[in-house]
């Protein structure tokens, strides 16, 4: 069987605990309970990674629980059969076993050989549904000609700040490397807080974004002409250079940028940024992404020069190119029916709140897991 990353996500806490009381009953009635429960699997790893000397049967059957379940499937028969097989099969014992025993999803059939494409992102391991403008966009930004900027909106908690996973996703396909590679790919995510806008000045955002991108950054240099104008574009060019300097090609995030306190001259200094990265000296030497920025705020730039995302709602029709993908089993896509259950099941009961998208992503995982479990 191939090994899953899914892990506890498998078994509710209940089931988890079911499981732990059923082999503790066991292994009561052994003379050397930890021997005993090593002897148990065939695999010599298990007995070697069990603890020295738990203080209890209990714990002991909890330990060995946990050490199942981040086993996951990476051996065969996985190591919770081989444990629970030899307990007293109760109703819930074997309701248990049916569901790992199955294998289960197998993502890489979700992994699109275009990692923009993706529909379930590998870290964090969460779905990505939609978002359709987002990929064009996402992808026209990467291009070596086109816009450099986008700016993104929608409600609180649609999935703003999301976005920048997916961007983690595609540069990291596209290096080969491993999401603990995150933090040292060319990405500068500056986040900002409520309350922020009144003390954020432009040299203060400059510094931020700047202190994203290099721990040693180079001089800012003086300027004798100090206009609103000029002091713009130097902190452009300090930021432009810097990026430079790293020898990679850089994605700056402003991350819920919006602020009803956020000065006039901190406006023109993000509309400079804009404009010198779209259609002036350094376009395309950076690509900017912002988001919940009003695009009304944007001077002196055409519209046409930058890219503009509203995220909509995510609804049942959202839904069906991610199930017909996730619910193949052995690469035969799911007929019609299961798709529709399956995406009833998901929309059943969301909030209308901002704890939507994440009440969406559980449900999805959660539906994935089960129809999968179904032997």
């Amino acid at each position: 069987m191939q090994h899953s990353a899914w892990g506890s996500a498998v078994l509710t806490h209940d089931e988890q605990e079911d499981a732990t009381k059923a082999l503790a009953l066991l292994l009561g009635r052994a003379a050397s309970p930890r021997a005993a429960l090593a002897a148990m699997v065939v695999e010599p790893a298990f007995g070697i990674a069990l603890p020295p000397a738990p203080e209890s049967v209990l714990a002991l059957s909890d330990a060995a629980v946990r050490l199942c379940v981040g086993d996951g499937w990476a051996h065969d028969p996985p190591w919770l059969c081989q444990l629970l097989e030899k307990v007293t099969l109760t109703p819930v014992i074997d309701r248990i076993l049916k569901k790992i025993a199955v294998k289960p999803p197998d993502w890489t059939a979700v992994m699109q050989p275009d990692a923009i494409e993706a529909l379930w992102l590998t870290d964090p391991a969460l779905p990505f549904i939609d978002r359709r403008d987002f990929r064009n966009q996402l992808r026209r930004l990467g291009a070596d000609e086109g816009p450099s900027v986008l700016i993104i909106n929608g409600s609180k908690k649609a999935g703003k700040s999301y976005s920048v996973e997916l961007l983690y996703h595609m540069l990291r396909k596209a290096c080969s490397a491993s999401p603990l590679d995150s933090p040292h790919l060319p990405v500068a995510v500056v986040p900002f807080q409520p309350g922020m806008g009144a003390s954020l000045n432009p040299l203060t955002l400059a510094q931020l974004i700047v202190n994203r991108i290099t721990d040693q950054p180079k001089v800012l240099p003086g300027l004798d002409d100090v206009t609103d104008h000029r002091e713009n574009e130097r902190l452009v060019d300090w930021i432009v250079d810097n990026a430079a300097a790293t020898s990679q090609r850089w994605w700056v995030l402003l991350d819920d940028l919006y602020d009803p306190d956020l000065t006039s001259d901190t406006k023109y200094f993000v509309s400079k940024l804009i404009e010198l990265l779209s259609i002036g000296k350094h376009r395309k030497a950076l690509r900017l992404i912002i988001t919940g920025y009003p695009p009304e705020w944007v001077s002196g730039i055409p519209v046409s020069q930058w890219e503009s995302e509203r995220i909509p709602t995510i609804g049942e029709v959202d839904l069906e190119p991610f199930f017909a993908t996730a619910l193949r089993r052995d690469g035969v896509p799911p007929d019609p029916v299961t798709v529709k259950v399956a995406i009833l099941l998901s929309m059943m009961g969301l909030p209308d709140d901002e704890k939507r998208l994440g009440a969406l992503n559980d449900k999805l995982r959660r539906v994935v897991i089960d129809a999968h479990a179904v032997v």
